[in-house]
C-alpha cells in the first residue's frame, strides 16, 4: 500500500541528506496520507501557509474542507459503483493503519525519528507529529461516518502524552490541566482548543489554575465555610430576599415541588417572592454550579439583583415566569432538605424548560462558530459537576444562556452532513449527545432506567464537593428512588443503589479504584466517578446479580494452590493452554497495609484469555456452597484486589515468579 512512497522506497531514500529525507518523510505522512485517503492530488496551498514571521508552516485549517469532499464523493460512489467504493474504503483504511503504526514507532523509538536525526528542534518535532496525528484522526472520523460502523480506533491520541509545546502554551494562557486532560482524548479537540483562550470567570481571574491537576479542577470546588454569594455586578451591595419559608415547607410536606414567582411591585419596584405548587403553572428549572455564586437555602435567600435577573430570564421562557432554583426551594433544615432532594428528579423532569446558567458559557456569544459554542459548554464548570448530569438528561427542553441570548440544545447538535464531517464538531457531539437522551425521544417513549455502564461513562469527567451525594444525584437515571438513598447512611448508599439496580455489568468487580469494606460487597467500587482502569460494560451486558449476600455470576476462573505474595510482588506469570505464557499484574490498593496477601484464583470475564483481560484476585472456598440454589455448584469467593492478565514472552519472566495452575474453566460464583 502506497502513501507517497512504499516502505521499500523510503528505505532506499534514507541515503539522502538527512534534512531532505525528513522533508520527504513529512510529505509522505501528510500529503501522502491525505492523497491515499481522498484519492486526489492535494495542492500545496491546502496544507502550507506563511506564519507571522514569514516562514512556511504546515496547517490543518483546510483539512475539514478536503475531507468533506471525500464524504460527498464516497456516498455518491457507494450508490453507483459499490465494488469501487469498497476498494477505496479498504485502501483508505490501510493507509490510515500504516500512518498510525508509523506514528507509534516514531514515539516508541525517538532516536529513529527522521525529524530528530535531521536536527529539528524537539518542540518542532512535537508540533509536526501532532499535525500528522490530527490529519489521521480527522480522516479516520470521516470514514467512520461514511461506513456507518463502529470500528477499533487507531492510536492518534498517543501524541498527546508526549511533551507538547501547544499544551504548555495552553497552561500559560490559563487553561486548566483538568480540562486539557479531558480534551486530550482527541487530538483534534485539544488542537482546536489550543487556538482559543479559555473562558475565565471573574472569581478565577488573578488566581489561575495553579493548584489544579489532571484529576481535578480545584477552582470549580467550593469551600462551604467560606462560601459567598455573588451579585450581578461587583460593586453591588443589595440586600437579600427569600421566599416565605412556611409555604415552601408546607409544599414539600405535601410531596409537591415548590416554585417561585418574583413580582416587582410599582412604584418602588420592590421584589416580592411568592411560593406556588409546581403543578399549578409552567415553570423554569435553573441548572447551575454553586461556584458561580447562586448557591443558598430557602432560609437565607439570594441577592435581589440575582433574583431580578432570574425573573427576567424565566419570564422570557414561560408565561408568569415561575422558576425553581435550589438556592430558594431547598431548605437547610435536615428533614425538609431530604424531601426536596428526593423530589429533585421530578423537579427537572416536569419543568417546561431547564436553563443552564454558567459564567464560562455566558462569556461566549451566540454568534460564535458552532464548534466554539460546543467547546465552551464541554469545558464549562457546569459540565464538570455531578448534579448537572441528571438535570440535563431529565430535561425535556434544555437551553443555555450565552452572552447575548439563549440557545436551545437542539440548535447546538451537528445534524447536517457538513457538521458531522467536521472533526471538531463531531468529537464534541459525542460529549453532548448523551445529554439529549430524553429531549430526542418521543414523549411516550420510556427511556428510564438507563444502563449503569452508560451512566458511569458519563460521570468520568465530573466531580463533586459532597461525595455522599453521588448515588442520590444519579439514582433517578437508574430507576431508583432517591428518598431510599437519602434515608440510609452515606456509607450504605452505594451498596443500596447496586442492590436496587440488581443486575450489573459483568466486569463491575474489575474496575480499579477503592472498594467498599462491607461484607458481601468488597468487590463493589466506593465511587462510580473514578477514571482509569477498566470501563464498566454497556449494551445489555448486565448478567451479574447483586444481592445482599454478594454478586452472583459466572466467570472464567484460573485456579491454583493457595499462594502467598509480598506487597512488592506486583507481577507473576503462569502458563495457560498450549503452554501460552501470561503475566498477572496486581493492582494493590493504596491503603493495603498487609505485607503479605494470599489467594488461589484469578477471575476474568470469560475464557479463553485474549491479549489483555481485566480480572480480580480472589480466595475461593470450593466447599462453601451456602450461596448455591437447587443443588447447583456455586462456591463462595472472597474478592481481594483487581488485576490485569496479559500475554507475555519468556524473556519477561522473572526468577521464581511462575505459578503452576491446577486448571482453568468457567464456574458460577457468589463474590463477596
Amino acid at each position: 500500500m502506497r502513501l507517497r512512497c512504499t516502505p521499500s522506497q523510503l528505505a532506499t531514500l534514507k541515503e539522502m541528506p538527512r534534512r531532505e529525507f525528513a522533508a520527504l518523510y513529512q510529505s509522505h505522512l501528510t500529503f501522502g496520507l491525505l492523497e491515499a485517503v481522498t484519492k486526489r492530488k492535494i495542492p500545496e496551498s491546502d496544507l502550507l501557509q506563511r506564519n507571522v514571521n514569514g516562514d512556511i508552516v504546515l496547517t490543518t485549517h483546510k483539512v475539514h474542507f478536503i475531507l468533506r469532499d471525500v464524504v460527498n464523493r464516497a456516498f455518491a460512489l457507494r450508490t453507483t459503483d459499490l465494488s469501487a467504493y469498497k476498494r477505496w474504503h479498504q485502501q483508505a483504511q490501510e493507509a490510515l493503519t500504516i500512518a498510525s503504526y508509523t506514528l507509534m514507532h516514531l514515539l516508541d523509538i525517538p532516536a529513529s525519528c527522521p525529524f530528530t536525526k535531521a536536527g529539528i528542534p524537539p518542540d518542532d518535532v512535537a508540533r509536526l507529529l501532532f499535525v500528522i496525528a490530527a490529519i489521521g484522526e480527522a480522516s479516520f472520523i470521516q470514514w467512520c461516518i461514511i461506513d456507518g460502523r463502529k470500528v477499533q480506533p487507531l492510536a492518534w491520541t498517543i501524541v498527546n502524552y508526549m511533551s507538547q509545546p501547544h499544551v504548555k502554551q495552553m497552561v500559560t494562557d490559563g487553561w486548566c490541566p483538568f480540562t486539557i486532560s479531558k480534551l486530550s482524548r482527541s487530538t483534534c479537540l485539544v488542537g482546536y482548543a489550543s487556538t482559543l483562550k479559555p473562558s475565565v470567570r471573574a472569581g478565577v481571574r488573578g488566581k489561575g489554575h495553579n493548584r489544579c491537576t489532571k484529576e481535578e479542577c480545584v477552582m470549580n470546588t467550593i469551600e462551604p465555610t467560606s462560601y459567598r454569594n455573588q451579585h450581578t455586578r461587583e460593586a453591588c451591595r443589595c440586600s437579600y430576599a427569600r421566599p416565605p419559608l412556611r409555604q415552601v415547607l408546607e409544599t414539600l410536606d405535601h410531596g409537591r415541588v415548590p416554585v417561585i414567582t418574583v413580582t416587582d411591585t410599582p412604584p418602588s419596584q420592590m421584589l416580592e417572592l411568592v411560593c406556588n405548587n409546581a403543578s399549578d403553572a409552567p415553570y423554569v428549572a435553573i441548572s447551575h454550579v454553586w461556584v458561580d455564586g447562586l448557591g443558598s437555602t430557602t432560609e437565607k435567600g439570594l441577592p435581589r439583583c440575582q433574583l431580578q435577573r432570574l425573573m427576567f430570564l424565566s419570564r422570557s421562557l414561560v408565561p408568569g415566569g415561575a422558576f425553581w432554583i435550589d438556592g430558594l426551594c431547598v431548605p437547610g433544615e435536615k428533614e425538609h432538605r431530604k424531601h426536596a432532594i428526593g423530589l429533585m428528579a421530578q423537579t427537572y423532569k416536569e419543568a417546561s424548560v431547564v436553563i443552564v446558567i454558567d459564567s464560562g458559557i455566558r462569556l461566549c456569544s451566540t454568534n460564535a462558530p458552532l464548534e466554539e459554542k460546543l467547546l465552551r459548554i464541554v469545558t464549562s464548570g457546569w459540565m464538570q459537576r455531578l448534579w448537572t448530569l441528571q438535570e440535563a438528561i431529565l430535561a425535556g427542553r434544555l437551553v443555555f444562556e450565552f452572552s447575548d441570548g439563549l440557545v436551545a440544545m437542539q440548535d447546538l447538535i451537528p445534524r447536517s452532513q457538513c457538521d458531522l464531517s467536521h472533526p471538531v464538531r463531531n468529537r464534541f457531539y459525542e460529549d453532548i449527545l448523551y445529554l439529549m437522551r430524553r429531549a430526542e425521544r418521543a414523549p411516550e417513549d420510556d427511556m428510564f432506567p438507563l444502563e449503569l455502564g452508560a451512566v458511569v461513562a458519563a460521570l468520568q469527567w465530573r466531580t463533586t464537593s459532597k461525595h455522599e451525594d453521588e448515588t442520590i444525584a444519579i439514582s433517578a437515571l437508574l430507576g431508583v428512588d432517591a428518598l431510599e438513598l437519602v434515608s440510609v447512611t452515606p456509607k450504605q448508599r452505594i451498596m443500596t443503589l447496586l442492590v436496587k439496580i440488581r443486575y450489573l455489568p459483568m466486569n463491575t468487580p474489575f474496575m480499579q479504584g477503592p472498594k467498599l469494606d462491607i461484607s458481601g460487597f468488597r468487590w463493589a467500587p466506593k465511587s462510580l466517578m473514578g477514571r482509569g482502569g477498566a470501563s464498566m460494560r454497556v449494551n445489555n451486558s448486565a448478567h451479574a446479580e447483586c444481592t445482599l449476600k454478594g454478586l452472583r455470576a459466572t466467570y472464567g476462573c484460573i485456579f491454583f494452590q493457595l499462594t502467598t505474595f509480598r506487597n512488592d510482588e506486583i507481577r507473576w506469570y503462569f502458563r495457560g493452554s498450549q503452554a501460552q505464557l501470561f503475566a498477572v499484574t496486581v493492582d494493590i490498593p493504596e491503603n493495603h497495609r498487609v505485607l503479605l496477601h494470599s489467594y488461589n484464583a484469578i477471575l476474568v470475564e470469560s475464557l479463553p484469555l485474549g491479549e489483555a483481560s481485566d480480572g480480580a484476585a480472589v480466595m475461593i472456598d470450593w466447599n462453601d456452597q451456602s450461596h448455591a440454589d437447587n443443588g447447583e455448584f456455586r462456591p463462595a469467593c472472597t474478592f481481594l484486589m483487581t488485576v490485569v492478565v496479559t500475554r507475555a514472552v519468556q524473556e519477561q519472566v522473572e526468577t521464581d515468579s511462575t505459578v503452576d495452575l491446577l486448571g482453568m474453566g468457567s464456574f458460577k460464583f457468589c463474590l463477596t
